[in-house]
């Protein structure tokens, strides 16, 4: 697919063919085949009434937790809660708010892959690092033999440039000749842990006290930062609960204006901020090559309306 410099970098995928290798099979492994795929066939057949059942049986108790809920909860104004109440199943409609004062960033002090400033109104951040790698894939054709009941698969292998936010993939490919550059992949996992050796007790907790953030070694550089000030009227939201609901509270992300991103990261070389809030190591008007990196931020903004029943305490 051939794609003109100055669209979308993220959909900059290009495939192209290298090899192709031809493998003999015989009417009996052919026949093994058949009787393989039969017994996964009835074992799916046995399996798939229990699934079924199951599901019917989760969807009765959903349904009798609906009518439980409709009947006992009991309507209430979010912003002035009663002592009256407590104990009892609650029903409130309110606005999710973080507050005038919190701001959310990775706690990682203005430095490596954290924001140039804080970020207000928001109750999720997100960053997702990702790499421009060559990926292997094939695609089997088959040709009928004659006589003998046997058959030719012809298997042409390609390659297929795109991006990963799963990191640097292996340097060679397994059936092509190709090789996969790091980049300055390594840079960016070491860019994104947090540095807690130089922080200020008093400083540290206040900090906490506004953001709780998810650094995992695994999945660095990527990362996430939930708030802890986040509120329905006078009820708290606590991260299990915005951490249970992500189709709730997480689904609608959009784009850090690019006002937030730093400029440069000292960090990671050759990182820089482009017009597109986007971090990256190539130029808008260039494809990108073998091992380039660009990091994307994402957040969740505060404002929209919700629904609880809750037990009140």
């Amino acid at each position: 697919k051939k794609l003109e410099v100055g669209e979308n970098s993220f959909l900059r995928t290009t495939s192209r063919k290298l090899e192709t290798s031809t493998t003999r099979v015989s009417i009996f492994q052919k026949l093994t085949e058949s009787l393989v795929a039969s017994l996964l066939g009835l074992l799916l057949i046995i399996v798939a009434p229990c699934l079924i059942w199951y599901n019917e049986e989760q969807h009765v108790k959903e349904l009798a937790r609906i009518r439980f809920c409709k009947n006992k909860a009991i309507v209430i104004d979010c912003d002035s809660p009663t002592a009256d109440t407590e104990g009892c199943l609650v029903h409130f409609v309110g606005t999710v708010t973080v507050g005038e004062n919190a701001a959310l960033d990775f706690r990682l002090r203005g430095k490596g892959l954290d924001l140039a400033v804080p970020i207000s109104a928001a109750i999720y951040l997100k960053r997702t690092c990702h790499i421009y790698q060559s990926f292997e894939e094939s695609q089997t054709r088959t040709e009928k033999d004659n006589f003998g009941g046997g058959e030719t698969r012809i298997t042409e292998y390609s390659i297929r440039d795109d991006w990963t936010p799963f990191g640097a993939q292996p340097e060679l490919l397994e059936h092509v000749t190709a090789r996969n550059s790091r980049g300055i992949w390594d840079q960016l996992v070491s860019a994104s842990e947090p540095d807690m050796k130089d922080e200020d007790p008093g400083e540290m907790t206040a900090l906490v006290s506004k953001t709780e953030t998810c650094y995992d070694s695994t999945c660095a550089p990527n990362g996430t930062s939930i708030t802890r000030n986040a509120r329905v009227g006078n009820f708290h939201l606590s991260k299990k609960v915005l951490l249970e609901n992500p189709a709730v509270f997480f689904s609608d992300l959009i784009p850090v204006p690019v006002d937030y991103l730093r400029a440069s990261t000292l960090e990671c070389d050759g990182l820089f901020r482009g017009s597109d809030n986007l971090l990256r190591t190539f130029s808008e008007d260039k494809m990108p090559q073998n091992g380039d990196c660009k990091v994307e931020y994402e957040y969740a903004k505060d404002g929209f309306e919700v629904t609880f029943i809750v037990q009140q305490v």
